[in-house]
């Protein structure tokens, strides 16, 4: 049992390292590998992150298929309900799965509800990444006021790692909405 584990985290961990080196063919076969052993002994954990990285490895290849492991990331962490902020990622993912699909109001849904989530739990980080999200959503559906108004209160949140890309997020808003000078000034 323990063996077992040990062997999905090590297939978990070097799926990340040849999605790191754009293996993607060895990096899905570890993953499911990942999937198969840790669903064996019931490791949870690796299994709902082995998901969540094929979901995203596999986005733009077939997206439906992303969509169905991301949401197998999903129910598989509501088995242990380890980490609230993994909760909301995963949620984020799945809203990432729409969009190659062109089905954005069902990305708005799940941004929303993982939005709701890290309110509640008063987690910045990833309030940031569902902002952000639904900005970029917006934008994808060409609601360029809605999608300024979500930049702009996910920019308050943005720190770290997630600032220039939350900057450059908020001024591809305000470029949408012909507000160039505003655009320019966060680019700066």
């Amino acid at each position: 049992h323990k063996l077992l584990r040990h062997y999905a985290q090590s297939c978990y961990s070097m799926g990340l390292y040849y999605a790191s080196c754009d293996s993607t063919k060895e990096c899905e076969d570890l993953y499911h590998q990942a999937i198969k052993s840790s669903e064996k002994c019931e490791d949870w954990h690796t299994c709902y992150l082995a998901y969540t990285q094929l979901s995203i490895v596999t986005n733009w290849s077939n997206p439906q298929y992303a969509t169905q492991q991301a949401k197998r990331a999903l129910d598989t962490y509501y088995k242990i309900n380890d980490d609230v902020n993994n909760e909301v990622l995963i949620l984020g993912h799945i809203a990432g799965t729409f969009l190659p699909a062109d089905e954005p109001d069902s990305a708005l849904a799940y941004y929303m509800k993982g939005l709701e989530l890290a309110k509640k739990n008063h987690l910045t980080k990833s309030e940031n990444v569902m902002y952000m999200g639904i900005a970029s959503t917006y934008c994808y559906m060409e609601e360029y006021e809605k999608a300024l108004d979500y930049a702009k209160m996910g920019i308050t949140t943005a720190e770290g790692k997630v600032l220039i890309p939350s900057q450059q997020n908020l001024a591809k808003c305000y470029y949408n909405c012909d507000s160039l000078d505003k655009a320019q000034s966060v680019l700066k």
